[in-house]
């Protein structure tokens, strides 16, 4: 499975790429929905790891992108608000891992996927 992981936070990033690797995950990461973009546009992808709120738009812009380049891709949003704090839309994520929650709750988010 080949996950785009954004988020701008670097130590996030590394972290969520050690675990995703060790259950057998490729994995591209990004800084920025801008940083993001050119994978979405040349990248086959079967998910995308995303945190909600960072600059260059954050999940509003990612979620444009991501319609604009490939809209049957799944979305996994993440953040350290509540899901309900940022009125995420339900309708285009597969779910939401608030960070700090632990990571087996991530990969079994991300196994579903699969």
């Amino acid at each position: 499975m080949n996950i785009l992981v954004v988020d701008d936070d670097a130590v996030m990033v590394e972290l969520l790429q050690y675990f995703l690797e060790e259950i057998g995950m490729s994995v591209i990461t990004a800084h920025s929905p801008p940083e993001a973009l050119p994978y979405l546009q040349k990248q086959k992808l079967d998910l995308v790891l995303s945190d909600a709120v960072m600059p260059g738009g954050g999940y509003e812009r990612l979620l444009s992108d991501i319609q604009n380049t490939q809209p049957d891709l799944p979305v996994i949003l993440m953040s350290g608000y509540g899901a309900f704090d940022l009125n995420l839309p339900p309708d285009q994520t597969r779910g939401f891992w608030r960070k700090g929650e632990g990571i087996d709750h991530l990969l079994d988010l991300v196994k579903a996927v699969n």
